[in-house]
């Protein structure tokens, strides 16, 4: 072709090395991406499960993450997509707190930041974070750290977003 041609032969190795680096970049970038689909999915799934179901899945969520915080590991690929279905105990019985916000209203706050001028390196604080729904939709390149009362959940979004620094206590004793 005319761009082969017009390259030198002794530059094609950086040539070469630089397609392949810009390959393997849009192929982690698009990995993330879709991590982030997937969590997306299984929390919504979590919406529409029976209390007794959100219960268990809660509860396994809790004993996944505190073992592997125990033995100092990140969460396993499959681990990630059980504990992704922790979703708060909100109308769980006479409980009435931990309602997380939905994934998709998230989304469109990100968007009316961003339409705001809020900057890509953008740092932020999410003060009362759950299981981490704005730090699994924020637009990349966005920093966000979070505040969680209630240690068991502070754990859970601690364990879901590692890039994150999570505290587990009240915002207003910060």
């Amino acid at each position: 072709s005319e761009v082969a041609d017009q390259i030198k032969p002794s530059a094609m190795p950086e040539v070469t090395e630089a397609i392949s680096a810009e390959a393997r970049q849009e192929e982690q970038e698009r990995l993330i991406e879709d991590q982030k689909k997937e969590d997306d999915i299984t929390s919504q799934f979590a919406s529409q499960m029976s209390d007794r179901r959100r219960k268990e899945a809660n509860e396994e969520a809790l004993e996944i993450c505190r073992a592997a915080k125990k033995e100092g590991r990140e969460l396993t690929d499959e681990e990630r997509k059980k504990v992704a279905l922790y979703s708060g105990n909100g109308g769980i019985g006479a409980n009435l707190n931990q309602y997380f916000t939905r994934p998709d209203l998230a989304e469109s706050l990100w968007e009316v930041l961003r339409r705001n001028g809020m900057p890509r390196d953008a740092k932020v604080l999410e003060p009362a974070c759950g299981s981490g729904v704005f730090l699994q939709t924020a637009p990349k390149g966005t920093q966000v750290d979070g505040i969680e009362i209630d240690r068991d959940v502070a754990l859970v979004a601690d364990m879901l977003h590692t890039d994150s620094d999570i505290e587990a206590s009240s915002f207003e004793e910060r």
